[in-house]
């Protein structure tokens, strides 16, 4: 009698692999920090506008899908970071790129808000 379930057990824990809620994050990173350049590329090439004044990228509305974006991925990479049975790397990553973003945001706004002349303007 030749028992080959005997010889190979299964494993009852399953192998640590990457976690989706981490993946998730790190897709919504790289989604924000995507639409963080589009915006920049988008302000200082005037690239939004054609020659007869319409507007051709809607550069009013990716700030909220940014806002949206950097949100999700932090909150996603911060379920993902404590997760427990998973590896950690991309949670950690979307969980870093989220900041990046909102870091970026920070300096874009203050850079706004300096060129405009601040309060005094």
């Amino acid at each position: 009698m030749n028992d080959t379930s005997s010889e190979h057990p299964q494993s009852t824990h399953p192998s640590e692999g990457h976690s989706r809620v981490g993946i998730a994050s790190f897709i919504l990173g790289l989604l924000a920090i995507l639409t963080v350049v589009i915006i920049i590329g988008s302000f200082f090439s005037q690239s939004y506008w054609d020659s007869e004044g319409n507007n051709v990228v809607d550069i009013f509305r990716l700030p909220c899908f940014t806002v949206l974006f950097m949100l999700l991925g932090a909150i996603l990479g911060i379920i993902s970071i404590a997760e427990k049975g998973s590896k950690r790397v991309f949670g950690i990553l979307g969980l870093l790129m989220s900041l990046l973003t909102v870091l970026a945001c920070s300096c874009l706004f203050a850079l706004i808000f300096a060129s405009s002349g601040g309060f005094g303007g």
